[in-house]
C-alpha cells in the first residue's frame, strides 16, 4: 500500500503500470482490513456504524444549514461551500483512480458501498468540518475532541470494510487541502468580491460553475455543482437584500430549525414523487440551496423569528 503512494518518487510514471500498483494497493489494503475486522463483535458493529454517520454527507449538510440559519452564516456558508465543492473533487478522483471497494472472502462489507474507494468522503467531510468548527471555536477540549471524532470516523470506515486505511489518510489530507486552500483564496478574495456589483457576482457564480457542470464526472458530481450554485446565488440575493440574522432566543433558534429542516424534508418528498421526471435530481439539488440561503431565511423574516443584520463571509 506504501509502495502505490511512494512509487512515483525516483520513477517516471507509466500508465500501463498502474495496473500492477493497483494490485499492490488492494493487496496490502485487504489484509489491513481484514486485520481490522477480526476484533468485530455486535456491539462494535453497532458503535462504528453510528460513528460513521455523523459523517454522511446529507447529515453533514442539515448540521451546515442549521449553524447557516442560527449561529453563525460566516460558518455555515464555508462549511456548505466546502462540503459540496469537495464532493465535486472527491468523485472526480475516485472516477480517475478507480480504486476498487475492498473485498475478499476474511473482509465483510456492513452496508451496501457503491462507487469506487479512493480517496474517502466520510474521512474527507469530517476532517473539514473538524477544522472549520474547531477553529471558530477557538475551544482546546474541543479540538481534542474533533480529533477523536475524525479519527474514530475514519477508522468506522476501515472497519465497515467500505475503505482501506490509506483511503481514510489520503481523504482527511484531501480535507486538510481544501480548508487550507479556500481560506488562503478567501483572505485574497473576500474583500474584492463584497465591492463588486450584484450582477457581476452572479456572473462569477454562473462562469466558474458552468464548465464544472459540463464536466461533472458522474451525475452526483452535477448534483453536487446544482446544489452549490444555487446555495452561492440564494447567498448573494440574502447577503445583499434580506440580512436576516436569528434573534439569539431558544424559542427563535428552535423555530427556526424546525421550519429549516420541514422544509429540507419537503423538497427531498417532492424529488421522490417526480422521480419519473429527467434529471429531477438536478431540479431538487437547485431547490435545496436556494432553499438554505433564500427560501427559510426569507421565512423566518415573515414570520418574526429573525431580524434583518448586515453579515459578510468569513473563512
Amino acid at each position: 500500500m506504501i509502495g502505490f503512494l511512494l512509487y512515483p518518487i525516483g520513477h517516471e510514471f507509466q500508465p500501463e503500470n498502474y495496473p500492477l500498483m493497483q494490485e499492490g494497493y488492494i493487496s496490502y489494503g485487504n489484509e489491513a482490513v481484514a486485520w481490522v475486522q477480526s476484533f468485530r463483535s455486535d456491539v462494535l458493529d453497532s458503535v462504528f456504524k453510528t460513528i460513521s454517520y455523523v459523517a454522511d454527507a446529507e447529515l453533514l449538510i442539515i448540521i451546515a444549514a442549521c449553524i447557516y440559519w442560527i449561529i453563525e452564516k460566516r460558518v455555515g456558508f464555508s462549511l456548505m461551500l466546502l462540503f459540496l465543492f469537495g464532493s465535486y473533487l472527491n468523485l472526480a478522483v475516485k472516477g480517475l483512480l478507480e480504486m476498487p471497494r475492498p473485498s475478499g472472502p476474511e473482509i465483510k462489507q456492513l452496508s451496501l458501498f457503491t462507487g469506487y474507494s479512493l480517496p474517502s468522503a466520510h474521512a474527507q467531510n469530517a476532517t473539514t468540518f473538524g477544522l472549520i468548527t474547531a477553529r471558530t471555536f477557538r475551544n482546546q477540549l474541543f479540538w481534542i475532541f474533533t480529533i477523536i471524532l475524525v479519527l474514530s470516523i475514519g477508522l468506522s470506515r476501515v472497519y465497515m470494510g467500505a475503505h482501506y486505511p490509506t483511503d481514510v489518510v489520503l481523504g482527511m489530507l484531501a480535507g486538510i487541502a481544501l480548508v487550507a486552500t479556500y481560506s488562503y483564496l478567501l483572505r485574497f478574495l473576500e474583500s474584492r468580491i463584497a465591492k463588486l456589483s450584484f450582477s457581476k457576482q452572479i456572473l462569477i457564480v454562473v462562469t466558474t460553475m458552468t464548465p464544472c457542470f459540463f464536466g461533472a464526472p458522474t451525475p452526483k458530481a452535477a448534483v453536487a455543482v446544482m446544489m452549490l450554485s444555487s446555495f452561492c446565488i440564494g447567498w448573494i440575493f440574502e447577503n445583499r437584500y434580506l440580512h436576516s440574522a436569528s434573534l439569539g432566543t431558544f424559542k427563535a433558534r428552535s423555530l427556526q430549525v424546525l421550519i429549516g429542516i420541514t422544509g429540507l424534508g419537503l423538497i427531498v418528498l417532492l424529488g421522490l414523487l417526480l422521480e419519473f421526471l429527467p434529471g429531477h435530481d438536478l431540479l431538487i439539488a437547485t431547490a435545496l440551496g436556494f432553499w438554505i440561503t433564500l427560501g427559510a431565511p426569507s421565512l423566518f423574516l415573515i414570520s418574526g423569528i429573525a431580524e434583518h443584520r448586515t453579515l459578510a463571509i468569513s473563512s
